[in-house]
């Protein structure tokens, strides 16, 4: 896995990671392996196959364990959801499903469910596949910024 790309699937995009070691600079945050949190932002082309969700979340898993050997905590991050039909809408049930599951069979209590972030109106996605308008991706940043600063 190359720093801030996708990892365990050869399609782009369905899940990915970026850890701090993406930053520019000296010192550890160019060390991936030194990394000891790893966000892992699941979204991609799986629909409503919550098995397929689990079966490539454990599969990234078991990559970010092998590629960052101090690992301590590895949070999942669903895609944004909300109201409306579009993909991440309704995906994002069946992500958090999965990695319920993920969580729940995760031995060593290093893997964590993250926040689950939703917009409030469907006019927050700017397109069918669930991306958001600029306005909705700060809000929704800064919410997810601030789960992780408590």
């Amino acid at each position: 896995m190359k720093d801030g790309s996708s990892c365990g699937s050869q399609e782009r995009g369905w899940i990915g990671g970026r850890s701090q070691s993406s930053t520019a600079g000296a010192g550890p945050f160019n060390r991936p392996a030194s990394s000891d949190r790893v966000l892992l932002s699941v979204s991609g082309p799986y629909g409503d196959d919550e098995e397929m969700w689990l079966q490539k979340i454990n599969e990234t898993i078991k990559v970010i364990r092998s590629k960052y050997e101090n690992v301590q905590q590895i949070v999942l991050l669903p895609v944004v959801g909300g109201p409306g039909n579009s993909r991440a809408a309704r995906q994002q049930p069946v992500i958090v499903r999965a990695i319920e599951r993920a969580v729940k069979g995760d031995k060593t209590g290093i893997v964590r469910a993250g926040p689950k972030p939703r917009v409030p109106v469907a006019d927050d996605f700017r397109d069918a596949k669930g991306h958001l308008t600029d306005t909705a991706a700060r809000r929704i940043g800064r919410e997810i910024g601030e789960h992780f600063r408590q």
